[in-house]
């Protein structure tokens, strides 16, 4: 009996192998062009964010909360660059805000820029502890 309904079976399935249709790997992932198209978006995207920042840090309100850090705005410009794609999208906002509507920054408007350059030193000391950490190998 099983072997019966094994036959009976295997003569269905061995057609259906035979006569599937070949499905081809492009049909499923995302193009090149795609790919490249993303790419460059968040590369725009970023340079974006970062001429915002530098913009920020030569601004009278970005060079007085680095003042006011202890820091000079020219030393944190090439800290920059070690800013991930989501926290110089944050602080490039945040830039972006403040520039907008200087009482957004609250706390007499020194409050954001703090916050700013405050991450930026972060990112900085993030770096430095990697390049550390990585050096000792």
């Amino acid at each position: 009996m099983t072997r019966r309904l094994t036959h009976f079976l295997a003569a269905p399935l061995m057609g259906s192998l035979v006569l599937a249709l070949p499905v081809r790997a492009d049909d499923h992932l995302v193009s090149s062009s795609d790919v490249a198209i993303r790419l460059a978006e968040a590369a725009s995207k970023r340079q974006a964010d970062l001429s915002t920042l530098n913009s920020f840090l030569a601004s009278p309100t970005g060079q007085q909360a680095a003042k006011m850090l202890g820091a000079d705005s020219a030393a944190l410009t090439p800290r920059l660059a070690h800013l991930g794609d989501s926290e110089a999208r944050d602080l490039a906002n945040r830039a972006r805000t403040l520039t907008a509507d200087p009482a957004a920054a609250g706390l007499n408007g020194w409050c954001v820029p703090v916050i700013v350059l405050g991450a930026i030193e972060l990112a900085g000391l993030a770096f430095l502890v990697l390049l550390i950490l990585l050096g000792g190998d």
